[in-house]
């Protein structure tokens, strides 16, 4: 071959590819003598040339593909470096919060800070006192993150409603609760501010996600809101009773697979303790009651589960205006409910009532301190004897404002 042109045709190739091959790759091609001498190429040291080039390229491409696994794997664990550093690096979602001055302030398991509130004034802390609900971070929509529901209560201005804080794991506000409305009595208007009594979480049935149920109340005998809430903070229902009921439990009692609400107070009308039992589906209204002074006006009818009144005993008629409901718990096929007499509190005169479904009176006990305190108020002349089994007796003759249906 005697000319660039037929050495090109050869591979098949452009001149300058050819040309390019002997400057880099020592394609073998030869040249006359002189500077101008012509050029020229043996067909077999072209083949060779190229057998060869074609062998070496296969080697190569072999070679690439044995150590590919490897550049994969080194970039893998690269990546998984880099990952496990900046999860590290980064705050995880909140688990406890701190208030400085105006400012709440809130941290990770390992203590650094996640994000932080400033408020207007600075928030009071009645929960540190016991009788108020705790901020408390909980999974309300269910999607495995915990949002932080903080209860705020002024300290400066009293004047003002509670408001209840949700913030989403990041601190922004997801949203707001507050009662600040006028309610009508038969006796009396309440337009007061309205403090938070509890907080809790009731489930909703085949769902991940729960809703909110907050009670609020402006004084001890004045009406009392409960409101239910979905996960984004929408007033759902709501109902008022006349009178303070708080000690929430939220349980499936009646063994439908569905919750209900049970709350203990007592009532303002009627002087005397009492259960309320709700149903989170199916709620409103305002409790009905026999003293006009007391009945919550431009409310719709109450739709209760169930409304008990608890009797009061001769101590507590001595040394009380009204007796009040309790703790209440659930326990196998009983639901227990602690009335106290006296003190209103776990070391004064209790009387316990134990129900099955359907809020059917099991038993009725008294405790030890029950009898102690008759006697020692029977010594000093405040009751005629000391506690009688009749009186026990008459425990049991607690009244259906209600009668239990769902």
């Amino acid at each position: 071959m005697e000319s660039w042109k037929e050495i090109a045709a050869f591979f098949n190739v452009t001149v300058r590819t050819a040309q390019i091959w002997e400057t880099e790759r020592g394609l073998p091609v030869r040249r006359g003598p002189g500077e101008k001498g012509r050029v020229y190429a043996y067909p077999q040291e072209l083949r060779d040339w190229r057998d060869g080039t074609r062998a070496e390229t296969q080697a190569a491409a072999a070679d690439s593909v044995r150590r590919w696994p490897w550049v994969v794997l080194g970039a893998l664990l690269l990546l998984a470096v880099l990952a496990a550093w900046w999860i590290w690096s980064r705050p995880a979602d909140p688990v406890t919060y701190n208030i400085d001055g105006p400012r709440l302030i809130t941290y990770d398991a390992r203590g650094r800070e996640v994000w932080r509130r400033q408020f207007a004034s600075e928030p009071a802390r009645p929960w540190s006192r016991g009788g108020y609900p705790e901020p408390a971070f909980l999974d309300i929509d269910g999607d495995g993150r915990k949002e932080f529901l903080f209860p705020f209560k002024y300290a400066a201005k009293p004047e003002r409603s509670d408001i209840l804080y949700c913030f989403t794991p990041n601190g922004d506000i997801r949203w707001t609760f507050s009662t600040s409305r006028t309610i009508l009595t038969g006796g009396n208007t309440f337009d007061s501010a309205f403090g938070l009594e509890f907080v809790t979480l009731v489930p909703v049935a085949e769902k991940q996600e729960s809703r909110v149920l907050v009670g609020s109340l402006q004084e001890e005998d004045a009406p009392f809101r409960v409101a239910l809430l979905d996960s984004s903070g929408r007033l759902l229902r709501e109902y008022w009773h006349s009178g303070r009921i708080r000690n929430p439990l939220v349980t499936d009692f009646d063994g439908d697979g569905k919750p209900e609400i049970y709350l203990s107070g007592f009532s303002a009308g009627f002087k005397m303790a009492a259960l309320v039992a709700l149903d989170p589906e199916n709620f409103e209204g305002a409790s009905r009651e026999d003293n006009p002074e007391y009945q919550i006006l431009a409310m719709p009818p109450p739709r209760e589960l169930a409304r008990v009144l608890f009797p009061r005993s001769s101590e507590n008629l001595a040394l009380r205006p009204h007796n009040l409901g309790g703790e209440i718990t659930h326990a196998g096929h009983l639901l227990t409910v602690v009335v106290h007499e006296a003190e209103f509190s776990k070391s004064g005169s209790a009387i316990f009532y134990e129900f099955e479904r359907g809020l059917k009176l099991t038993r009725v006990e008294v405790g030890d301190s029950n009898v102690a305190s008759y006697k020692r108020l029977h010594t000093q002349g405040v009751l005629k004897s000391g506690l009688t089994q009749a009186e026990i007796d008459s425990y049991r003759n607690i009244r259906f404002l209600t009668p239990w249906a769902k």
